[in-house]
């Protein structure tokens, strides 16, 4: 304890102790010191459940989602050039034979419009731009590395969230199904479908399932 902090509090000590000396016969000091603990009491308490209620909120209330049509900046419907507009020239395309080309490299005569899936990179997570045959986005996804939250949330739906508390923030899913040690959880009056390995989220997307 510095030197300073020292002598403020013996000055405090002894300045109750003085006024407790000149006071004791005309105040009823049993009554002050019980109402001042039992306020500070109160107060811890109340500190204490304000800081609980902050923490887990989301768990006691979850939020209540209806059917998703928007999700990393993308609308479904959206045209190519609208998505373009947004998010800018995607670095990769996929085939619809899941090859991922770089849209600098596409073979000769091919642009980015000839291919169903847009890919945009960003920091350990990739964000999908699915187009369907009248050329809108029919489902936008986004894919986490390492799940640690680099995805936007769906309501408090994040990768990185384990299926126990998936299943408790939406309920259980229309459908659920493993495939090739992953699982994936499907909410039709939502719109939305999550993946999950090792029983964490690793993929939320918005619209049309499958992706391609």
């Amino acid at each position: 304890m510095e030197l300073g902090t020292s002598i403020f509090l013996s000055s405090i000590t002894v300045a109750v102790v003085l006024l407790y000396g000149f006071t004791k016969d005309r105040w009823p000091w049993r009554r002050i010191v019980f109402r001042s603990l039992a306020g500070v009491l109160t107060l811890m308490v109340i500190g204490a459940a304000l800081i609980f209620a902050t923490w887990y909120w989301d768990q006691i209330f979850p939020v209540k989602l209806g059917r998703q049509t928007e999700y990393a900046g993308l609308r479904l419907g959206m045209s190519r050039d609208e998505v373009r507009y947004v998010k800018g020239m995607p670095p990769s395309v996929v085939t619809k034979d899941f090859d991922v080309l770089k849209s600098s490299e596409l073979p000769n005569g091919r642009t980015i419009n000839d291919y169903p899936l847009w890919v945009y990179e960003g920091h350990e997570h990739y964000i999908h731009a699915a187009f369907g045959v009248g050329v809108t986005v029919r489902s936008i996804a986004c894919v986490s590395l390492d799940m640690i939250y680099r995805c936007p949330p769906i309501g408090d739906a994040q990768d990185g969230r384990s299926e126990a508390e998936l299943l408790h923030s939406l309920g259980a899913p229309s459908k659920s199904e493993i495939k090739d040690a992953t699982k994936s959880l499907e909410y039709n009056d939502l719109g939305i479908e999550f993946k999950l390995k090792k029983e964490k989220v690793y993929r939320l997307l918005v619209g049309q399932i499958p992706l391609l």
